[in-house]
């Protein structure tokens, strides 16, 4: 249930991601910064086993509503 998960969204360089030049990912330097960022509990929920779910449109369209509010709220900000 990563895909919508908020948790799951932080940047890293092009040089840490480059899959091909770069550090792939640089996943145990990401791990230990995002654990300071967000605590231990949140990143230990990101590493368990993956669920898959089917999405329903009514679930999918809940989403699409919160994230255009909360962009909304984003903009009026600026």
């Amino acid at each position: 249930l990563l895909r919508f998960d908020e948790d799951n969204v932080h940047a890293q360089c092009n040089h840490c991601n480059d899959p091909f030049y770069g550090l792939k990912g640089n996943v145990a330097e990401y791990e230990k910064n995002l654990r300071v960022r967000i605590g231990d509990e949140r990143v230990d929920r990101l590493f368990q086993p993956k669920v898959i779910k089917k999405w329903t449109v009514d679930e999918l369209k809940e989403i699409i509503d919160i994230y255009k509010s909360k962009k909304r709220e984003l903009d009026e900000k600026d």
